[in-house]
């Protein structure tokens, strides 16, 4: 483990169409809602890479947007900061609560009056994914999101 997080610092920003790699070409039943898009940002000396793909079905909507902060760790930190200030919170209308696995940390929410969930995760301290979706409830959000394979994020992602 420790040699994967070795190998993750030494790697340099990566591109958009290497980002984009990381991000699933098809969920299952969605059919992908126009190319994808991504692009490298400079902010002083701070530099990201930004990709963002949709994908519909119906009046279902996802969003899924992929940034890798290697060189903008500020930004990271402050994209993560609603996890660690997240509670949890539990009603008829609305559910927010915190989500961790080995490969990941973050937090979801789900609207039934909006319809809408989001999933927003930091990933092996240099990645943030974000996963919005309309008309789509958390529980079909989270499927989407195990077509992740999260072991790429720390293993050979200079492809």
């Amino acid at each position: 483990m420790l040699l994967a997080a070795q190998t993750l610092s030494a790697q340099k920003l990566l591109p958009p169409e290497a980002l984009s790699k990381l991000i699933p070409n098809k969920i299952g039943g969605y059919h992908e809602d126009g190319d994808m898009r991504g692009s490298q940002k400079a902010i002083g000396d701070i530099r990201y890479t930004v990709c963002e793909r949709r994908f519909s079905k119906g009046k279902q909507k996802v969003k899924i947007l992929l940034f890798d902060y290697k060189e903008a760790q500020i930004m990271f930190n402050q994209a993560m900061k609603n996890a660690q200030n997240n509670k949890g919170l539990e009603t008829d209308s609305l559910v927010s609560r915190n989500i961790a696995a080995i490969n990941y940390t973050g937090w979801e929410t789900y609207s039934r009056k909006a319809a809408s969930s989001q999933i927003f995760l930091g990933i092996a301290d240099r990645f943030f994914l974000m996963l919005s979706a309309e008309n789509i409830d958390l529980t079909s959000l989270q499927s989407i999101l195990s077509g992740f394979n999260f072991e790429n994020f720390s293993q050979g992602t200079d492809r």
